[in-house]
């Protein structure tokens, strides 16, 4: 049986890839966008590479300040490649941000995607 996280992700991968270029890339990963569908790929992704969680900042249209709505979501290594996938809130949106963490709370890398 398939891992739904990792079948999630492909398939929206798979959406992403058909609209061409990627959004934005940082860190390694290519990030995607498709209708409200964000998804990210490392192509080479090394057995001893962790996948901590990583965190998404949403920033809604009419945010002046910093912050935003954050949300956790999961990313899975699969056939040496790290991917994850995530739903776009249902509220209207600037930019989103993209962030991945190690457990000791320094990003490792982070891209803002337009929307």
């Amino acid at each position: 049986r398939v891992d739904p996280a990792v079948a999630d992700a492909y398939r929206a991968l798979h959406r992403a890839a058909t609209v061409g270029e990627p959004a934005a890339r940082a860190g390694g990963y290519e990030v995607y966008l498709h209708g409200s569908r964000l998804a990210w790929v490392k192509e080479v992704c090394g057995p001893g590479e962790l996948m901590p969680p990583f965190w998404l900042v949403f920033y809604s249209v009419d945010a002046d300040r910093k912050r935003g709505y954050w949300t956790r979501v999961r990313g899975v290594r699969v056939d040496g490649k790290c991917l994850g996938a995530a739903r776009l809130p249902d509220f209207a949106l600037t930019r989103a941000s993209l962030r991945q963490y190690p457990s000791g709370g320094t990003t490792l890398w982070e891209v803002e995607v337009p929307l």
